[in-house]
């Protein structure tokens, strides 16, 4: 199977600033060329453009305070198992396969973010908006009887229903001391899908997400970092999705005059990256224990032609590390 996607880019962002205000506004463009298929007369062609706006007007307050309000238009791109024509076997009844049909889904975010900062403690507060129409479904559907006079049963995708969410969230960062940073991530949100096929998938659940972290930094160059995830369950109507919770934890230690770093970091520490689907649909019950292996990583990197950070450089690298964008996790 052929598969060709090509994404032209443009963008185009202005700045201003008047006193304590800041303003920003962004438009990108994208023109996207998919062709697929096996043969010339079995080929899936596809041609759009899409306008992505986002704009941004923050106010810094005289004690250091930042208020934000901020919006963006994004796309989601079906992935290669979503599209995928052929068939995988779990089993001689059950089937999966991608739909080649499936369109990229259009997300509009919205957000206003309060930070404010202490000697120790920073607490960044966010109260969001997002929804999207047409978003991935996963389904399973009935294609009939094997020679056994056996159900056969087939999970795809399709583009339906509309993903509102609702939520707040806090990120607090307290450094007790210049050797130890601690960061709590909590979000929790009500997830709404509705207007999916014959309103069967359509529900409403709040959603708990919370993420841990501690950063250990010593003076021997030796770095500790461990992570911490969960995410209450999601139910509904015919899906259940359980609990899902797991760590991490990595180690690491510069060499060479700071120059390089080895590092080795353990996914999944407990060996709990498992969680339970369950769902009734097609008129079967359907249980799925998915289960992610434990990962060992170890990882040398050495920085050519650089010069030495400077106490501030580091420290926004390693806040960097540990407060990256906890959306992308849940």
């Amino acid at each position: 199977v052929k598969y060709d996607e090509k994404v032209y880019a443009f963008y185009g962002q202005f700045s201003s600033a008047i006193k304590q205000f800041y303003l920003s506004l962004g438009l990108r463009t994208e023109i996207s060329n998919i062709d697929m298929g096996t043969n010339t007369s079995n080929r899936i062609t596809k041609k759009y453009t899409d306008f992505f706006p986002s704009g941004s007007l923050s106010y810094e307050f005289e004690n250091g305070d930042y208020l934000s309000v901020n919006y963006a238009r994004t796309i989601n791109r079906p992935k290669v198992p979503q599209i995928n024509p052929f068939i995988s076997l779990s089993d001689e009844r059950f089937q999966s396969v991608g739909n080649p049909n499936l369109n990229p889904y259009y997300n509009n975010y919205f957000e206003l973010i309060y930070d404010k900062s202490f000697e120790k403690i920073s607490i960044a507060s966010a109260f969001f908006v997002s929804n999207a129409k047409d978003q991935f479904l996963s389904i399973i559907q009935n294609t009939g009887q094997n020679a056994e006079g056996q159900d056969i049963f087939e999970r795809t995708y399709i583009n339906s229903g509309n993903k509102n969410i609702v939520g707040i969230d806090a990120d607090i960062t307290y450094r007790p001391t210049k050797w130890l940073l601690l960061n709590t991530y909590v979000s929790p949100y009500k997830l709404q899908i509705k207007n999916t096929i014959n309103n069967l998938y359509d529900y409403k659940s709040t959603v708990w997400y919370a993420q841990g972290s501690a950063l250990l930094s010593l003076n021997n160059g030796f770095r500790f970092l461990a992570n911490y995830y969960y995410q209450s369950p999601i139910n509904d109507g015919l899906t259940k999705l359980n609990t899902i919770n797991y760590a991490n934890a990595t180690i690491s230690k510069s060499l060479l005059n700071k120059k390089a770093i080895i590092a080795f970091k353990i996914i999944d520490v407990f060996n709990s990256k498992w969680f339970n689907y369950q769902s009734f649909e097609s008129n079967t019950y359907t249980l799925r224990k998915i289960r992610f292996d434990r990962q060992f990583i170890l990882s040398f990197t050495y920085r050519f032609n650089q010069k030495r950070k400077s106490a501030k450089d580091r420290s926004s690298e390693t806040n960097k590390d540990v407060l990256e964008d906890k959306q992308d996790e849940k």
